[in-house]
């Protein structure tokens, strides 16, 4: 169950369905590592409203995890950056 944003430097709680990104993912798209029991299936994953304007859902790793949206011209930014 989704409970709070995937960002881990992000304290906003999953309320409703009307902000943010919600990803499914299903436990194939996992590209690295051992999958672990409780990632088999499929599973929800939310970013705030906030963090969805910058971040997105990578699964290239072991494990699923926030990274910067790649625009040109802009500079990376910090997780912490984040709307608390």
């Amino acid at each position: 169950m989704v409970a709070k944003c995937l960002n881990p430097a992000c304290a906003a709680t999953f309320q409703h369905l009307r902000g943010g990104k919600l990803f499914l993912v299903n436990s194939r798209d996992y590209r690295g590592g051992r999958i672990s029991v409780r990632h088999r299936g499929a599973e929800y994953f939310w970013l705030c409203d906030s963090c969805a304007q910058s971040m997105t859902l990578n699964l290239k790793g072991p494990e699923p995890e926030v990274i910067p949206l790649q625009a040109s011209g802009e500079e990376e930014f910090s997780l912490s950056e984040c709307a608390k």
